[in-house]
């Protein structure tokens, strides 16, 4: 089965909703476990449940996140169409709801994710 690979990989699959507080757990049990090693979170997400993995994955003492601008990219393991990277608006509209210090250029944001957008519609 995949999920017996991924294991022997170390590698953990969560569905959203009903392992929230698991990944929590997990990811403060690691960090504190692990005190000089930066953990990050690199979550193939549903944009649905965005903004709730980039918050427990914070909860959990995660302050690095692998974004791709509009999500682009994907995870070959998805059930369903939606899931795919974690796109970079999320995290910046997450970072933004939750009032964190950010040196983020928002003008430079906002031009960059129009330059994406182009891109990605003339290769459709």
């Amino acid at each position: 089965m995949k999920s017996d690979i991924f294991a022997k990989c170390n590698i953990t699959l969560f569905q959203p909703r009903p392992t929230l507080f698991l990944w929590i757990r997990q990811t403060k049990n690691l960090i504190t476990s692990f005190p000089k090693v930066e953990f990050g979170a690199h979550l193939h997400v549903n944009p649905l449940y965005a903004q709730e993995l980039i918050s427990a994955s914070f909860e959990g003492g995660c302050m690095r996140f692998d974004t791709a601008m509009k999500g682009f990219g994907g995870c070959p393991m998805a059930k369903d169409d939606l899931t795919g990277n974690l796109p970079t608006e999320e995290l910046i509209k997450w970072i933004n709801k939750n009032n964190m210090k950010n040196d983020l250029d928002q003008n430079a944001v906002s031009l960059v994710m129009d330059s994406v957008s182009k891109v990605f519609e003339s290769t459709q």
